[in-house]
Formats: structure tokens, C-alpha cells, sequence
């Protein structure tokens, strides 16, 4: 397999021509958060976040997770937030982090232990997110790993407000858009054994 060329992003750097042009975005304000009305349901092109960064109010690009119009798969951000996260990874797909979360695009934040992972789920899969979010909390006070499905957003760009900004993880930028891999079979397991024990919400 012939190396990809490297799509890489400084911190805070923000670059249009790495974003393909079906992905759902969300402009979000100086703290993170998306500010458009009812953002989950009104995703932003482009052009339309480009304005908002004009205009001034844009500080970061968020990419919608969830099923894609027109795309025969789904897209879905695996959190990573704390260092603790790391081992609990390891206890729960029973393999080491690197081949657990295998590579792809990967957004951090410049704080240690969180990372957000992207990955593809097939159209026949997408049952098994009867929840939007699934987490699982790790050792650390606070720090949990996170699946993130329909009405949630992950930062792909931008300014953050503790750091010199976001950026991509080396060798795991933007060159894997076109070819994210499908999110591990053990995290799915996982997801399903959750529904078991937890039921179906109403």
C-alpha cells in the first residue's frame, strides 16, 4: 500500500479544501459550542461556515456524527477524554489502544489524554444506535470514552479555548477522509451488550 500524503493541521490552523463537500457542519462559538437554533437539524455547507467565520462569530468548525444524506454509511466520533480513557480501551476491546482505535482522522485537542476519532458506519448497522451517545466512564473522576452518534458534533478545526487550538494526530490528518475505516467490530459489541442492559429507550 503506497503511503498516504500527509493532510496534516497546525493548531487552530483552519483549512476548507481538507473538508469534503457532503459533510454535514455546524459553526461553533469561542467556547465549543455550536450556536446555530436547532443545529442538529440544519447542517452548514462550506460556504455558509466560511461567512460565519467572516463575519466573525466562527471560532471552530464542528462535523455533525450520525447517518449522511446520500451516503450509504454513517459517520461516528469515538471520544477519547482523559488518560485514564486509554486502559479502559484496552480492558474493553481486550487488545492494545493502537490496534483497538485503529488509524484514522484524528482531532486533539492539545490537552493530554483527549482525542476524537472518526469512523464509518454501514447503513445496515445503524440499528444499533437506539442511543444518540454511549458513554463509559474510566477510573479518572470525570473522564470517559464516548461514542457519539445522531444530534452531537465533534470539532474538526479551529480555535480552542484553553490551547493553541485544535489539530490532527501525526500520520492520522485528513488524508484518511475518503477512506475512514469502519469503527471496530468490538465497540459495536459493546454498544449492543449496552442496549441488552439497558433496554431500548422509550
Amino acid at each position: 500500500m503506497t503511503s498516504k500524503q500527509q493532510l496534516a493541521l497546525k493548531p487552530g490552523e483552519v483549512r476548507f479544501d481538507y473538508i469534503p463537500k457532503d459533510w454535514p457542519l455546524t459553526p461553533l462559538g469561542a467556547n465549543k459550542d455550536p450556536y446555530v437554533s436547532s443545529w442538529q437539524n440544519k447542517p452548514f455547507g462550506i460556504s455558509e461556515i466560511e461567512e460565519e467565520i467572516i463575519v466573525g462569530a466562527c471560532k471552530a468548525i464542528g462535523l455533525l456524527s450520525g447517518p449522511v444524506y446520500n451516503l450509504p454509511y454513517g459517520l461516528v466520533w469515538v471520544d477519547v477524554d482523559g488518560p485514564s480513557v486509554y486502559k479502559l480501551i484496552e480492558e474493553l476491546s481486550d487488545q492494545p489502544f493502537a490496534t483497538a482505535l485503529p488509524d484514522t482522522l484524528t482531532i486533539c485537542s492539545g490537552k493530554e489524554g483527549r482525542e476524537r476519532k472518526l469512523y464509518r458506519v454501514d447503513r445496515e448497522k445503524h440499528k444499533h444506535f437506539v442511543r444518540n451517545k454511549y458513554i463509559w466512564h474510566a477510573e479518572e473522576n470525570k473522564e470517559k470514552l464516548e461514542v457519539l452518534w445522531r444530534k452531537h458534533q465533534g470539532v474538526l478545526m479551529g480555535t480552542h479555548p484553553e490551547t493553541d487550538g485544535y489539530y490532527t494526530s501525526p500520520n492520522q490528518g485528513f488524508e484518511w477522509v475518503d477512506s475512514l475505516p469502519e469503527m471496530p467490530d468490538w465497540l459495536m459489541n459493546t454498544i449492543i451488550n449496552k442496549n441488552i442492559k439497558q433496554g431500548v429507550p422509550a
